[in-house]
């Protein structure tokens, strides 16, 4: 297949050697081995011929998995059990000088000499995107304390868990030419409100995108006040509290959060995740998920024929919620509308759980007002993981 430009392969059987170097002499672009096995360690081997023409390769997904588990695993696996390591051991040092999109993983080790091939920090540097976790080794949390600005860089994810308050920020510092800066993991407001939010509004004046993520089940108005004199930011995603399972302690306040983002007059996208609400009866952090209560019934005197001569064919539970589902989606689209109309350029919002846009209504009276893009709702965790992450 001499034309073959992208390669996805996932099957776990073990390959020879000989497809390796196959790889490496074909016209393959975009490469991704996904948890691919193999049973020892070799070195790629290309023709002479081939050696000197390159290899036309522009992405590359790599997670190797060891056959058979021993002490004498290799050096370049990223399976939970195996050694993880990158390194290049003495030998002809790669060349990175194209690259421009770089995710390090969480289980990957490198040693100091292939992250300075990696990163390439240097006038000369093409890296865009980087996606890592500074803290995997002590060794690469060293590395990025020393590394310094990468000019090039554009978008940082910093994968990173549990900083502690007094953690070094000196690679976030020597980069304010950011436009996309994602943590994504929760961190206490010790870290972001004292240490990188002062930060980001002293010198980030450049950033487009950012999303953060609060330990605590609140996000004091001090973090928002910060948030908003960050004037060039063209979307932004917060969240706190509980990020897994069905909990949602996050009792957010659409009104202070307007009172402070009010100022944010570029933006255009904006999400809060992990969102929950006051109830009459119930706990707030079981929101989503007790949608059965008894004063949500539906009453026959309420709304049109047909929606009644619908509902009677539900049982009592499914009116419980479809009843849930309405009144909860009326309340989410009511304090979008208010978002919208703040925010002069406002496109697209997320709360809730549920995704919306933004129309404008026809006639003498024209407005903007917010829509739902989903008949349910949904978390649409890829989603904002690609729009705000990478």
């Amino acid at each position: 297949m001499p034309h073959l430009e992208l390669l996805d392969w996932e099957d776990r059987i073990s390959m020879p050697n000989s497809m390796f170097n196959a790889f490496a002499c074909s016209s393959i672009q975009h490469l991704k081995l996904f948890r691919v096995a193999i049973e020892e360690e070799f070195e790629i081997e290309l023709p002479v011929a081939l050696a000197h023409r390159g290899w036309p390769l522009r992405t590359l997904h790599l997670e190797l998995h060891w056959r058979i588990p021993s002490d004498n695993t290799g050096k370049i696996s990223t399976g939970d059990a195996d050694v993880q390591c990158l390194d290049i051991e003495g030998r002809q040092p790669p060349n990175f000088a194209n690259l421009q999109d770089l995710d390090l993983g969480h289980w990957i080790a490198t040693d100091s000499s292939t992250l300075d091939l990696l990163l390439c920090a240097k006038p000369q540097s093409r890296l865009k995107v980087l996606d890592v976790n500074t803290e995997v080794t002590a060794v690469r949390a060293e590395f990025f304390q020393r590394c310094g600005a990468i000019p090039s860089l554009e978008t940082f994810v910093w994968s990173a868990f549990n900083l502690p308050a007094d953690h070094n920020l000196s690679f976030l510092s020597s980069n304010p030419q950011l436009l996309k800066l994602s943590i994504p993991y929760a961190h206490p407001p010790e870290v972001l409100d004292q240490r990188i939010l002062p930060l980001l509004s002293q010198s980030f004046r450049q950033l487009k995108s950012l999303s953060l993520t609060w330990e605590a089940d609140y996000i004091a108005e001090t973090a928002l006040e910060q948030i908003g004199t960050l004037g060039n930011l063209e979307q932004l995603s917060l969240s706190a509290g509980e990020q897994f399972g069905w909990r949602h302690n996050w009792v957010i306040n659409h009104r202070t959060m307007r009172r402070h983002l009010g100022n944010l007059e570029h933006l255009r996208k904006l999400a809060f995740q992990r969102d929950s609400y006051k109830i009459a009866s119930g706990d707030a952090e079981s929101y989503y998920e007790n949608q059965y209560r008894v004063e949500l019934l539906f009453d026959s005197e309420e709304g049109n024929a047909g929606d009644r001569e619908d509902l009677a064919e539900l049982s009592l539970v499914q009116r419980l919620q479809h009843r849930w589902e309405e009144q909860h989606r009326k309340r989410i689209l009511l304090e979008a509308d208010r978002y919208v109309r703040l925010l002069p350029k406002l496109e697209w919002l997320y709360f809730g759980q549920i995704p919306m846009g933004v129309t404008e209504s026809a006639g003498t009276e024209a407005r903007r007002k917010a829509v739902p893009l989903s008949p349910e709702r949904d978390d649409c965790y890829t989603l904002l993981g690609t729009m705000f992450g990478r």
